[in-house]
């Protein structure tokens, strides 16, 4: 109850009233998978998931050691003639 009380902000607020709209589209239109999407975005935006800034960063591919030296790849240009 307290995640969907605190850190209100104007993104999270037009999240959800978008939610709410896609919602309200759905169900005027009579377009059930439309009105499912809006509750998943109106639930994204009440309890404050998704991706945020840096949310989904994945880390950088480790390189690749051999022993205790990394090992540099040298790549060749090709060009097209």
């Amino acid at each position: 109850m307290r995640q969907l009380t605190a850190n209100w902000n104007l993104i999270r607020l037009i999240r959800l009233a978008l939610g709410i709209l896609i919602i309200v589209e759905g169900v005027r239109s009579q377009i059930v998978p439309l009105a499912v999407m809006g509750v998943a975005f109106s639930a994204l935006a009440l309890f404050n998931v998704g991706c945020g800034i840096g949310g989904c960063a994945t880390a950088p591919p480790p390189s690749k050691q051999f022993g205790d030296k990394t090992v540099e790849v040298e790549y060749e240009e090709v060009n097209k003639k």
